[in-house]
């Protein structure tokens, strides 16, 4: 079931899903993101979901253009690197928010 990363198959899974154990739903694993950050597209309380596992270990990676200001972690602590995701609560919205202040110097 493609669609709006994950947000299709969850309403589904919730909302018309048999609850008879005969249904189960591959989600993305930040689904509960969209429930946090009040997304109107989902129709579905996703704390009521149970996990049953995973397929794949995850591992993120960022890429930066080789022209980019940011080269290292220390970079992206302090210069603005734009980037792209999918959706507001995908894994791949990556998303610094900590004041410079509040910042290692070290």
């Amino acid at each position: 079931m493609p669609g709006a990363v994950s947000i299709r198959a969850a309403n589904y899974l919730y909302n018309e899903a048999p609850k008879d154990g005969s249904v189960i739903g591959m989600i993305d694993q930040s689904i509960y993101l969209n429930q946090i950050l009040g997304l109107p597209q989902l129709r579905a309380d996703t704390t009521r979901f149970n996990w049953i596992g995973r397929i794949v270990s995850n591992s993120s990676v960022l890429f930066a253009w080789h022209a980019a200001p940011v080269k290292t972690i220390k970079d992206a602590l302090a210069r603005e690197l734009i980037v792209a995701a999918t959706g507001a609560a995908s894994r791949t919205n990556w998303l610094c928010s900590t004041p410079s202040s509040e910042r290692s110097s070290s």
